[in-house]
């Protein structure tokens, strides 16, 4: 049977281009404006024809239907001249083919089209696999390869350990870093007699920087490590 109009599948059913039917059908009113009035005559968008968007010979996107075939059949029905009968019954034949019970033959070639595509999908999936392990491979052979350093990892300084301390007692009590610090300094003076704020800070430097300079991060540490105690958390 020659193809007269393009059959396509569109959600798991045959489907006929709304646009190539009016061509076919050689529509002299605007496309745009056939469609609306063949949408008007009671057809369902989801149940009848689906609307999508095509590229148009310009690149841009154009609107377009997806017909089914009873839909198409209807609508070249309803133009009511020669092209419009010869496209119904074309979309009768080929709802006949599609209808009809298949073959011993044609079911042996289905299935084993279906294997094909089954074996070239595993393949593209083997040769993914394959890659990932090479991959692998390599990524541990240059990890063996790296020279291992005979220097010792530093130790994390005062200073580093009472800052994470901080952010740590910030993220489970859900106060703010202004909030704890000021709560630090506070104990600081009251409990230690090192009222920090009162010191001369130089240009650029932070609270901190003053407690580094005077000597007194152990007992900010000790003071930010208590905080933790009273939440009932291990003293990192």
């Amino acid at each position: 049977m020659e193809e007269l109009i393009k059959i396509t599948e569109y959600n798991g059913k045959k489907a006929v281009s709304a646009r190539e039917l009016h061509q076919f059908l050689e529509i002299s009113t605007r496309f745009d404006m056939w469609a609306k009035r063949m949408r008007e005559y009671g057809f369902n968008e989801g149940t009848d024809f689906c609307t999508i968007l095509s590229e148009s010979t310009g690149g841009r996107p154009s609107l377009d239907y997806a017909l089914t075939l009873d839909t198409a059949k209807h609508w070249a029905m309803m133009q009511r001249n020669e092209r419009g009968m010869q496209a119904r019954q074309y979309f009768i034949e080929v709802e006949k083919r599609v209808n009809r019970p298949l073959s011993h033959a044609e079911l042996l070639l289905q299935q084993c089209q279906m294997l094909v595509e089954q074996e070239k999908r595993l393949s593209q999936v083997e040769e993914k696999v394959d890659r990932l392990i090479e991959v692998h491979e390599e990524a541990e052979r240059d990890l063996h390869e790296l020279p291992i350093s005979d220097k010792e990892i530093p130790e994390m300084s005062l200073r580093d350990q009472i800052r994470m301390l901080v952010n740590k007692y910030c993220e489970v009590s859900s106060l703010g870093q202004h909030q704890v610090w000021d709560k630090v300094y506070t104990t600081l003076y009251y409990s230690y007699h090192i009222p920090l704020r009162s010191y001369k800070m130089r240009k650029g430097e932070s609270l901190l920087d003053v407690a580094e300079r005077v000597g007194c991060l152990d007992k900010i540490h000790v003071i930010v490590s208590g905080l933790f105690k009273r939440l009932n958390f291990i003293e990192f």
